[in-house]
């Protein structure tokens, strides 16, 4: 049964979830900095997401498609590195691109 941190740890996720497209990682990142939740509770609510995580990479790569204006390489490069997405994931979001 989760505490009451982590219910709460959860909703604040599936918020920024919905309305940025952002990698697991940053979420995480998100609720322990901004929100100052501890880290056990910022686990739990990345691992309880209900969230297709390359789908997410795809939605974040045509987000920024344009800022990159580059080759397929740079902008998986800024999706691992600077949106903290996994290397599968930002493949598959590159690989079905438009």
């Amino acid at each position: 049964e989760p505490t009451a941190e982590e219910k709460a740890a959860l909703e604040k996720a599936k918020v920024a979830s919905e309305s940025f497209h952002i990698s697991k990682a940053k979420i995480k990142e998100s609720l322990v900095n901004q929100e100052k939740f501890p880290e056990a509770a910022a686990q739990y609510a990345v691992d309880n997401l209900d969230v297709n995580w390359k789908e997410e990479a795809l939605e974040r790569a045509k987000s920024v498609q344009s800022t990159v204006n580059g080759s397929k390489e740079k902008l998986k490069d800024l999706l691992v590195n600077y949106e903290k997405f996994s290397e599968e994931e930002a493949q598959y979001a590159v690989d079905n691109l438009k």
